[in-house]
């Protein structure tokens, strides 16, 4: 009677052991439940990595003396918007104009249109970007993502017979660069980038009407009439 009695209070003791670490288990459940929330979706507003600025306007300091033809020059604006804390769009624009240093060119050289050769245009271009390292506040860090542009520019000799000679630049590539703040507000970017270009030129007589085409390129390397090398930099105010 006496060793069954004992094999009875341990078999209780056993079952209410397993029945107080059930409980326990449950109420660990339910803390862990409370005390830890739930993973969200990082989106700007809640970022892993802060903005410090979602807009920025550029210019480029090099662009007024030499464009993308030689003989012009570009007063080029470009405007990035921030659309996620490390995705940002760009779109821009500049007005061409004949440069200094060909009109200089033209005045020592050509006497019989000095002063009377002129060139307008502009340039519209749209890019994306990325910025992948976790370690910066955006717009600041190293980037990359395409890019596409078309320039058009005319040039003409004012009272002249009517004849133009229109350049069509049209370009798309990938770049990557990097977006330093050297100031508050104020940014210093470079870049460069390879891609495709189909630049074409269109020569209209003033007198008869007649067209000619040509490709735009360099004639002693032919091979690089279609390949587009990038390399530029930005200097932009971020707010």
């Amino acid at each position: 009677m006496c060793s069954r009695h004992i094999f009875r209070l341990f078999t209780n003791f056993i079952c209410l052991s397993i029945l107080q670490i059930l409980c326990l288990f449950i109420q660990a459940q339910e803390s862990d439940t409370i005390i830890i929330p739930k993973s969200r979706l990082k989106t700007f507003k809640t970022p892993y990595r802060s903005v410090e600025y979602g807009n920025m306007i550029k210019f480029s300091p090099f662009s007024p003396i030499v464009g993308q033809l030689p003989i012009s020059g570009e007063l080029r604006c470009v405007y990035e918007r921030f659309v996620t804390h490390n995705n940002s769009v760009t779109i821009g624009g500049s007005f061409n104009y004949l440069n200094l240093a060909y009109r200089l060119l033209v005045f020592l050289v050509d006497t019989a249109v000095r002063g009377r050769i002129n060139l307008i245009g502009g340039r519209v271009q749209a890019g994306y970007r990325i910025y992948p390292l976790s370690g910066f506040k955006a717009p600041e860090g190293f980037w990359f993502g395409p890019t596409i542009s078309y320039n058009y520019a005319r040039l003409y000799i004012v009272r002249s017979n009517g004849s133009t000679l229109d350049y069509h630049l049209f370009n798309t590539g990938m770049l990557a660069g990097y977006q330093l703040n050297f100031q508050k507000h104020w940014y210093f970017e470079a870049f460069g980038g390879l891609g495709y270009k189909n630049n074409i030129g269109i020569y209209t007589d003033g007198l008869s009407g007649r067209k000619e085409r040509y490709n735009i390129g360099f004639p002693p390397l032919p091979v690089l009439r279609h390949i587009k090398i990038y390399l530029a930099v930005h200097f932009g105010y971020a707010f």
